[in-house]
């Protein structure tokens, strides 16, 4: 049987429909205005997409401190005016092609002169005259007569990092307490070249400024100090050489080869990118030492050194940046306790050992 609506019914029926109609003709009343705001959402939608790429990119990357690329000087070079280019290479170097701008002050200049193992004092970092203490007066003066003051943001560059035409002037600006200093990450004219920017041969002196240091205690440590800790829990020995180094494979010219007992192997190259020599992201660089099981902790002292007190300063910066509060750097390095016939040695590659020690000999 067929039934059929009551006119009441059918009248509401209408009456909903006709409600429906209006309220859709009244929501599509301005075409105009929907399409404009849908742009601006999409617009909104892609512009949170490209923040988050941007930052995760930015997080997978991450951000150094002592470490800077080519595009960033670009951009200081164009808006700061308290900014100091330093190349670090030979004035031959420099006077071949360097970035514009820079002025030459060669890495040998900031520490003594470099010395075949065995011969002459094996502090690499200036002393006063007949003691063990940093000639912060000589760093000063240094500084000053080649246009560096207080409120300089400094910029070396030369070769890559580990070198004394590298991070070396770096490691040593921030342990005088000058913190806007930073590295030009890889072999620096290159990186400059490779990014498309200019080199000049206009060479560039600047006026004497004043520099005022203000260096942080415990960064250098005597051949004494490193063997009274050899027993402290709260100290690390961390050796930046090769591994033929580390084991005494390679003594390189050295009277004894090997390790100081309890030391942790960090090669300064493995921090690096290669071929191109640039810094390994934090996050990268955090994973080489957790792997060496060295996590930062504050109660802890980091002591660096290599050879000659060269290649530290790459780990040093590293370390520094990723927030180990107490590093330090043992300067004389194996230059001198590998000549000596008063200190412990190790062979091998048992990191930690004292297996193999021996007391001296030649």
């Amino acid at each position: 049987m067929r039934t059929h609506a009551s006119p009441p019914l059918r009248l509401f029926s209408l009456l909903l429909l006709a409600g429906a109609v209006l309220v859709g003709s009244l929501g599509g009343c301005s075409p105009d205005r929907t399409a404009s705001a849908e742009k601006a959402d999409s617009a909104e939608k892609a512009d949170a997409a490209s923040k988050a790429k941007a930052a995760s990119a930015a997080d997978a990357a991450g951000s150094w401190d002592a470490f800077i690329d080519a595009p960033t000087l670009k951009n200081w070079k164009a808006s700061e005016s308290n900014l100091v280019i330093v190349d670090a290479r030979p004035a031959k170097k420099y006077e071949a092609g360097h970035i514009p701008g820079a002025v030459n002050v060669p890495g040998s200049q900031w520490r003594t002169p470099s010395r075949s193992p065995g011969e002459g004092p094996s502090k690499y970092i200036f002393r006063t005259e007949g003691g063990n203490k940093p000639d912060v007066a000589r760093y000063e003066r240094f500084l000053s007569k080649n246009g560096i003051d207080d409120s300089s943001r400094v910029v070396v560059y030369g070769d890559y990092g580990g070198n004394k035409t590298g991070t070396l002037p770096v490691m040593l600006l921030r342990w005088l307490g000058h913190e806007d200093a930073h590295f030009l990450d890889g072999v620096g004219l290159q990186q400059w070249k490779q990014a498309g920017y200019e080199v000049s041969t206009e060479p560039r002196t600047l006026s004497e400024a004043s520099f005022t240091a203000d260096p942080q205690k415990n960064f250098l440590w005597t051949t004494e100090e490193v063997k009274s800790a050899l027993d402290k829990k709260n100290v690390v020995i961390v050796d930046t050489r090769s591994k033929a180094e580390y084991t005494g494979e390679n003594a390189r010219k050295n009277d004894r080869g090997g390790h100081i007992p309890g030391a942790v192997r960090v090669n300064y190259s493995d921090l690096m990118h290669w071929p191109d020599r640039t810094t390994l992201s934090p996050q990268k660089a955090q994973a080489v030492l957790d792997e060496k099981g060295l996590s930062a902790k504050a109660d802890t002292t980091y002591v660096l050194h290599c050879q000659t007190a060269t290649r530290v300063s790459e780990n040093y910066l590293v370390m520094k940046d990723l927030g180990y509060e107490n590093v330090a750097v043992y300067d004389a390095s194996w230059h001198d306790w590998g000549n000596r016939e008063d200190t412990p040695i190790v062979t091998g590659d048992a990191q930690g050992s004292a297996q193999g020690v021996s007391g001296g000999g030649r």
